[in-house]
């Protein structure tokens, strides 16, 4: 009988336009969970933006069609946003199916904004997601890193958690295959491309951001673009410190729902794996009227 209703409702139409009119509406997440869809809809960033994009079926783009922006880091999405409305160059680095690259092109439709994402069957869907709006976003099928050529890339079973970092081979998460990928340094991609820097970079990249920021070389001290970039544990925290000591970030942590604070290491909280962390001058701070403890 379970059965029988499951496949009732995958042949029932319209579902997407019926549940487009009841989004509208406060509908429990004990409910909605259940009522998925495949298409495009609409994502809201604010009262006067917004863009297009693929539901496949599963969680994560169900979450966004109920509930929004604020289904997915919505401290670092706001963040985020305030950032690429001041940006030229916005670099997306691990853009999965797009979300943070549609965001910034639909606040800022002048900025150039490239995504970055190795990984084919995701690609495909960055790819088809951008087809639905008409933004300047430039996607490249390449994996940010420190050295120009190519690379094995650990592909996770379920596309989330690939990795150019050996730690996500199959010893450590079963399941996993192999793949070359065509590798790049931001620097040397930003200038084939006349760029003379970048503004903003969001890196979530599964343990390679120290290679990834090594990768902009003379960028980083030159352009100080603001970054935004997931660090997993302590020790890639320390990796990232050290690639971007010459360069005098401030550095602060993103607490989702709870606000941006200043912090002295790019160290994960106790017993929570993965954390965003935004690295900045001292005058973006400034606009963002963050205050580091540690200014004078």
């Amino acid at each position: 009988m379970k059965n029988i209703v499951k496949s009732a409702y995958r042949m029932m139409p319209l579902k997407a336009e019926v549940f487009q009119v009841l989004r509208r509406f406060p509908v429990p997440e004990s409910l909605f969970k259940h009522l998925h869809f495949t298409g495009p809809f609409s994502v809201k960033v604010d009262s006067s933006h917004s863009f297009r994009i693929n539901h496949y079926g599963d969680v994560e783009n169900n979450e966004l069609f109920w509930r929004g922006l604020s289904a997915y880091e919505p401290t670092t999405i706001e963040l985020w946003t305030r950032l690429a409305r001041k940006s030229s160059i916005i670099v997306d680095g691990g853009a999965h199916f797009g979300l943070y690259s549609l965001v910034a092109a639909a606040v800022n439709p002048t900025a150039t904004v490239l995504a970055f994402e190795p990984e084919p069957r995701v690609y495909a869907r960055l790819k088809e997601n951008l087809a639905l709006n008409s933004f300047r976003i430039k996607a490249e099928k390449l994996a940010l890193s420190d050295a120009t050529g190519s690379a094995t890339f650990y592909v996770a079973a379920n596309m989330v958690g690939s990795s150019l970092n050996s730690y996500f081979s199959d010893v450590n998460w079963p399941g996993t295959s192999t793949a070359s990928v065509e590798t790049v340094r931001l620097d040397d991609y930003l200038a084939r491309h006349g760029m003379a820097g970048a503004d903003l970079i969001k890196l979530d990249v599964e343990r390679h951001e120290p290679a990834a920021l090594r990768g902009l070389g003379d960028v980083l001290q030159c352009s100080r673009p603001a970054v935004i970039t997931e660090i997993l544990d302590k020790d890639v925290g320390e990796q990232v410190m050290a690639t971007v000591a010459h360069a005098d970030y401030r550095l602060f942590i993103i607490k989702e729902e709870e606000g941006i604070f200043p912090v002295s290491t790019l160290n994960p909280p106790p017993g929570k794996v993965g954390q965003n962390f935004l690295l900045c001058s001292k005058m973006t701070a400034r606009d963002l009227d963050l205050n580091p403890e540690h200014d004078p």
